[in-house]
């Protein structure tokens, strides 16, 4: 089975991949002494929930099949 015929749920991914960054984020709010404390979730884009501190981060950044799709395919994923 091809990767754009994959189900995104099947494809195992978590926030693993970019947990630098948002332990970096993290660490940016503590300093700045802000005291909502965002949570970050798998989404089809950069995004945030109306009224929350929820920060949606693309699937596609959380593999590197993924990441080199998006480069060659540009901002569409079908």
């Amino acid at each position: 089975m091809g990767l754009l015929s994959t189900h995104i749920c099947d494809l195992g991914l978590s926030l693993d991949a970019v947990r630098p960054a948002i332990e970096t984020v993290s660490q940016e709010v503590a300093t700045a002494r802000v005291v909502v404390r965002p949570r970050f979730f798998l989404g089809s884009e950069w995004g945030v929930i109306d009224g929350t501190c929820s920060v949606g981060v693309p699937f596609w950044l959380c593999q590197d099949r993924l990441r080199r799709l998006h480069d060659r395919l540009g901002f569409w994923l079908p």
